[in-house]
Parts: structure tokens; sequence; C-alpha cells
């Protein structure tokens, strides 16, 4: 979302990893497939400071991270921890994510 133009709804404003209704992921009205953003890496580098993990965390289970150090990022993480991520986001919905300025993020798991 644009913060300025088209703002989130309320009840989307959470703190990063909360889970919220799965109108907040599509009424973005852009949704970017991992492979689009990551190369398919697990660990990557999305801009500036901006370094998270998307990838499997188990058996079934997707995962997503943040706040993630990512030293020599991009590269295969075998699992959040190795990417260095301070929270990781499991399973299926729509989940908050880290804003980058002027924008608000949001993360939609299917797995």
């Amino acid at each position: 979302y644009n913060e300025t133009e088209a703002p989130a709804d309320a009840s989307c404003l959470v703190m990063e990893g909360e889970s919220v209704p799965t109108s907040c992921c599509l009424g973005a009205g852009q949704l970017l497939p991992h492979d689009a953003l990551s190369g398919g890496d697990t660990c990557f580098v999305l801009g500036p400071g901006l370094v998270p993990f998307s990838g499997c965390v188990g058996p079934d289970t997707y995962g997503y991270g943040e706040n993630c150090v990512g030293d020599g990022a991009p590269f295969m993480a075998v699992d959040p921890e190795e990417c260095g991520c301070s929270f990781v986001i499991e399973g299926s919905g729509c989940y908050k994510a880290n804003d980058i300025p002027g924008q608000q993020w949001f993360v939609f798991l299917d797995g």
C-alpha cells in the first residue's frame, strides 16, 4: 500500500508478524511471488538493509522471516536462523510485514 495514495484499512495496521485479515494482502492490488523478489534464494536482499527469508521451514510448512542479518545474502539458507532472522511467520494466511518508508507491506503465505 502507498500510505498517502491508498493507505491500508485500520484492521491491517498491527505489529509486524501479526496475523491480519486476508483483505489486507489481497487489497494491495499487487502480489509479488517469492521468486520474483528473491531470484529463487531463500535469504535475499529486498533493498538497502532489508534482508528477509522465504522458504520451507518444515514438512508442508512455509515460513517467512524478517529483520534478518543475512551476511552474504543472497544465498540458499536452510532455515530462517541461518539467515539471521529475528522473527519468523509460519503457516498460511496474511501477516503484517515490515514497512518501507511511505509503503505498508504484508506477506501472504499459502502452504
